[in-house]
């Protein structure tokens, strides 16, 4: 059993040191400027899913709703690939936002973004060049439209009457 802990420590550390080796490989000559296109004529293609984890708060007087938002966000940097086989088969690593291109992404402004208490999100980067994010994201919208009369009596309306802009 201790020698099969030790072959495995070694293993792992091996793959640490391909890790480290891939990253200064990857970024010596990358710059977060640069399209990631895979043809220069074409733009980036930039997945996005998100899954509402939770109605926070509905308030009828005011027409607003809070919603908990979890967001997957992914696309393909042509810039960052790397054959799993050079580096001990490495076939991810996790990156920094700060260094890597990033899409911008804008919520409609019939809503507001309430940032998360999270601290720069780390970026799943897998050997094909696909970079993956989840983020959590706090959205407020003020642009309800619920029947008047819900608003006047305060009844309790039917979500299903609630229609978001």
């Amino acid at each position: 059993m201790m020698l099969f802990c030790l072959l495995f420590s070694l293993g792992e550390q091996g793959k640490y040191a391909s890790a480290i080796s891939l990253r200064e490989k990857l970024f010596a000559n990358y710059s977060k400027h640069i399209l990631p296109s895979i043809d220069e004529e074409k733009p980036v293609e930039v997945f996005y899913n998100f899954a509402l984890n939770q109605i926070m708060l509905v308030n009828i007087l005011e027409m607003s709703v809070k919603l908990l938002i979890w967001n997957r966000i992914k696309w393909i940097d042509r810039n960052l690939k790397w054959n799993p086989q050079d580096y001990n088969n490495v076939t991810q690593i996790t990156v920094e936002s700060d260094i890597i291109w990033k899409p911008d992404l804008v919520i409609s402004e019939s809503t507001k973004v309430e940032k998360p208490a999270l601290i720069d999100m780390e970026y799943e980067l897998q050997y094909t060049g696909e970079i993956t994010v989840l983020t959590i994201n706090v959205i407020v919208s003020e642009k309800l439209h619920i029947p008047k009369f819900c608003a006047k009596t305060n009844f309790f309306c039917s979500l299903g009457k609630i229609i978001l802009n």
